[in-house]
């Protein structure tokens, strides 16, 4: 339903935005698809979400024991997130039209604190290892859908910020606090 927002828009400008602006931004020169920047909002999403929720409800558990569960998953997971972080590292779209330097705030206070070049990147890829951990299992669940769809889109982004994951963030604390009231499945420990 909300895709067929977007025809009038199309229609109106014979594309996704007025031509002139799209030339103005460099629209057209930029990635089709950037891992990098799906990268990028996995480790915001872990910094606003994943660790948040792991610090508040101390279910350190569940990380500690994932690659014993689910160890063939977990090897993958791990080796998609090194080649991403490898061969698709998160950097920042860089032209005349958008020349600041960073990815976002934890980009820029990664930067200020002096980490940088790969430590950054396998940094960002500890962080999105996490996020996979917390909603990549056998039985996936709302979350992990609306995670995964999110961040599949974030992957054509002309720009990453955090802020294009927020929304995200939002979604993901709002099914925490439904679940922990309104549980529409009996709770099993770790």
């Amino acid at each position: 339903m909300a895709v067929l927002s977007l025809v009038p828009w199309v229609l109106l400008w014979k594309g996704a935005a007025p031509a002139a602006e799209m030339a103005r931004q460099y629209y057209e020169t930029g990635k089709i698809y950037n891992l990098g920047f799906v990268l990028y909002a996995s480790s915001c999403i872990s910094v606003y979400f994943v660790i948040p929720e792991a610090l508040m409800t101390r279910r350190w558990g569940h990380y500690l024991a994932y690659p014993r569960k689910n160890p063939l998953l977990f090897s993958g997971l791990v080796i998609v997130v090194l080649v991403i972080a490898v061969f698709f590292p998160a950097q920042q779209t860089n032209n005349k039209y958008f020349d600041w330097p960073y990815l976002g705030y934890v980009d820029q206070g990664l930067t200020l604190i002096g980490i940088s070049g790969l430590v950054k990147q396998l940094l960002y890829a500890a962080l999105m290892l996490l996020l996979l951990m917390r909603f990549i299992t056998p039985e996936l669940s709302l979350g992990s859908w609306v995670l995964l769809i999110n961040l599949l889109m974030l992957g054509k982004a002309q720009l990453s910020w955090d802020k294009y994951s927020l929304p995200t963030v939002l979604i993901l604390w709002y099914l925490t606090l439904f679940n922990a009231y309104w549980p529409l499945q009996k709770k099993t420990e770790d």
